[in-house]
């Protein structure tokens, strides 16, 4: 992967784009899966998204603490984007925050309390 860590969503289209052939991009959309665990694993963590980084702090501020719903919204957005369809990313922001508050569980207090431990 790009060694520089994005700081935003634009930019990680703009790391996957460069990643990603013409090719493995229809991989990327045509998948059953498996790829997008993989994928988002890595995603996780070359990309700092479980300790400090821009593009932690990026999600960060918009209410999304566990690192699996930010690697989530990068690739569910990434293939919107691919086929040119509106990303949506109030609401992918919104469903993955009501999956936290209908579960009972502070993520954000949890993900901060995993951080310091």
């Amino acid at each position: 992967m790009v060694n520089k860590i994005p700081s935003n969503l634009e930019e990680c289209f703009e790391h996957l784009d460069q990643i990603f052939k013409p090719e493995n991009k229809e991989a990327v959309l045509h998948n059953d899966g498996f790829l997008d665990i993989g994928l988002g694993r890595s995603l996780r963590n070359l990309w700092g998204l479980w300790e400090d980084s821009p593009l932690k702090d990026w999600f960060n501020e918009r209410n999304i603490w566990h690192p699996d719903d930010m690697s989530g919204i990068i690739l569910t957005s990434y293939k919107r984007y691919l086929i040119n369809q509106p990303i949506e990313l109030e609401k992918q922001l919104k469903c993955c925050q009501n999956y936290w508050i209908n579960s009972g569980v502070d993520i954000k207090e949890e993900m901060l309390k995993s951080q310091s431990s």
